[in-house]
């Protein structure tokens, strides 16, 4: 005979467990942003140089945060770093105190690279906004010649610099915490991990990280911004679509994206969930029709990361708008860029091959020239690769233009290779599909 009164106890066991491991996870799968924001780490603000954003500090912040740091308390300062009658100082100000209202902080800690660095140690000279800083870290940039801040008041300030620096270096200063690192380029001396352990010992009472190396998430979530190149300005309504790619060819897995978002105000977009050890194709699409997309190939996400920036063409009239006004509009080619997010590509010391090409070649790639992009397209449109720079910056540093041909009649596969690492993107019409962009991280 069958208890029912007995089996029907049961169920109401089994109903109540069910309730309490419902419970237990939604408490687990709380967001982030629904934790109140940890106070046992002081802020971080980094600031980046000429022509560069906020990624200038992808792989510190994901340094970071691999060692303890919530990614609520480690910031990026975009600013505008070529144009003129913006009051930068100003904007920091605000920028730092909008940090330490949301986080409940009095200080934060100043990191700025090259430009970046005279933002930063110009923001120091006022008593009043010296009073936020708690240490200050002066990173390949000159114009000192002492601790930051107030001479009654200096601020604990480190000196960062390289021997391999072609661009900015102040060398050892007097009161400060000096550091040379040895044989990195203008962005190494910011981006390395050598630099990082060293602002991580200054921040955290001469403390080691606990490691150099970026931790793996298991779930991998990605956001970022829409800016415009060189003067940061936010592309306000731009359309992100994100495809996942055959890492054999570069080309998309399937016709309609994995994911899609549109920008706000900021610039700002995101979340995706990424999977690990997948390459992916973000396509920046601007909010004015007549405006170029840019497809962006990156290198396979480890971490969370919410300084995953793209690049739009800047605005008609700016000064970086005519340094791009050159790029062709033409479906019989394919118009590319390389861009090393951390580091300069060096003739010999350095191995950069394009399709089949050495580009890391004395005339494209001299320790002084610090070239951290490279745009590749058939400038003479003689259907054939010259391998010749050109333009205002065949000589000069950070960018260099290369007559290299790329068809774009029929699809086909771009092959790069960096120091060992391989990226593959598809050939896009320049005209009609606009630009593609190779991110070496």
């Amino acid at each position: 005979m069958v208890n029912y009164k007995k089996g029907k106890m049961k169920n109401l066991k089994f109903i109540f467990v069910l309730f309490v491991i419902s419970i237990s996870c939604k408490k687990e799968s709380k967001t982030i942003e629904e934790t109140p924001i940890p106070t046992d780490k002081v802020p971080i603000v980094m600031m980046h140089g000429v022509l560069a954003a906020g990624d200038t500090y992808e792989q510190q912040f994901l340094r970071f945060t691999s060692n303890g740091y919530d990614p609520r308390v480690v910031y990026v300062f975009d600013w505008n770093s070529i144009g003129l009658g913006a009051n930068n100082e100003v904007l920091l100000d605000k920028f730092i105190d909008d940090i330490l209202e949301k986080t409940g902080q009095t200080q934060v800690n100043l990191v700025g690279h090259s430009a970046g660095g005279g933002l930063g140690y110009g923001y120091c000279d006022n008593a009043s906004r010296a009073a936020k800083i708690a240490h200050y870290v002066h990173i390949g940039s000159g114009g000192i010649t002492k601790p930051a801040g107030p001479n009654a008041t200096p601020i604990p300030t480190m000196v960062i610099w390289s021997d391999g620096d072609k661009v900015a270096s102040s060398g050892n200063v007097e009161g400060c915490t000096n550091v040379e690192l040895i044989d990195k380029d203008h962005y190494q001396v910011a981006t390395s991990q050598e630099a990082f352990k060293e602002m991580y010992k200054f921040f955290n009472n001469n403390n080691e990280p606990s490691t150099l190396e970026i931790a793996g998430d298991e779930i991998i979530k990605l956001s970022g911004r829409v800016i415009s190149f060189g003067e940061n300005q936010a592309g306000a309504s731009a359309k992100v679509n994100i495809y996942e790619l055959d890492p054999n060819t570069g080309f998309r897995k399937q016709t309609n994206p994995d994911a899609s978002f549109v920008a706000d105000n900021k610039g700002n977009w995101g979340d995706f969930t990424a999977k690990p050890l997948t390459y992916y194709e973000f396509e920046a699409i601007p909010k004015n029709p007549t405006e170029r997309t840019i497809h962006y190939y990156r290198e396979p996400f480890k971490k969370s990361d919410k300084i995953v920036y793209l690049r739009i063409f800047p605005p008609k009239g700016s000064i970086a708008e005519g340094i791009l006004s050159g790029l062709p509009k033409d479906d019989e080619q394919s118009v590319n860029a390389f861009f090393g997010a951390n580091q300069a590509i060096v003739s010999g010391r350095d191995v950069f091959i394009a399709n089949g090409d050495t580009l890391s070649k004395p005339k494209f790639a001299q320790d002084t020239y610090t070239t951290i992009a490279m745009f590749l397209y058939d400038n003479n449109k003689n259907g054939a690769s010259d391998l010749n720079s050109f333009g205002a910056f065949a000589n000069s540093a950070f960018l260099k233009f290369v007559d290299f041909y790329v068809p774009a009649t029929t699809p086909q596969t771009n092959t790069f290779y960096l120091n060992g690492r391989v990226l593959k993107s598809r050939n896009w019409p320049s005209k009609t599909n606009g630009v593609s962009v190779i991110v070496f991280d």
